[in-house]
């Protein structure tokens, strides 16, 4: 494996962290979403999200993983906790915001509700992706509602 695959598998080695990875992968993703949320648009922030996704397909295709789910890959997290930002562009970004998008979709990647579970059950190396999509996209409805509802 190059030195680049696991510096975008574990999104700059932030997999490696010995407790939590998929917790810290999330944590660390969130200054992108700040910035993104804050300073772009909902298409530059989808055409970004598109080409990280598709690439990340590409790399994590060709890298022999020695296990189905590897803790220390967490561009899946970022992926999902990404995609759940995109759904939530309408409203303001703010720190509580962010919160709530990120409390909702730890929940359920760690609880893995219908169809996040179907994906994560599967043995192909997308598939590691695909669940946290899927997560995400439960998160970003759950944070909709939510933000929705407080303001």
């Amino acid at each position: 494996m190059t030195t680049y695959q696991k510096i975008l598998l574990s999104f700059f080695y932030s997999g490696y962290s010995p407790k939590m990875p998929g917790t810290i992968g999330s944590i660390a993703a969130l200054p992108l979403v700040y910035l993104f949320w804050n300073f772009l648009n909902t298409g530059i922030s989808t055409i970004f999200f598109v080409a990280l996704l598709t690439h990340s397909f590409r790399v994590i295709s060709k890298v022999n993983l020695d296990s189905k789910d590897p803790s220390w890959i967490v561009i899946d997290e970022v992926l999902g906790i990404f995609l759940g930002m995109i759904c939530l562009f309408s409203f303001q970004c703010s720190f509580l915001n962010i919160l709530i998008l990120f409390i909702s979709f730890r929940v359920f990647d760690i609880l893995k509700p219908p169809f996040v579970s179907t994906f994560d059950k599967m043995n192909f190396p997308e598939a590691i992706i695909i669940d946290d999509l899927v997560a995400g996209i439960y998160a970003g409805i759950t944070s909709f509602i939510l933000i929705s509802y407080l303001n």
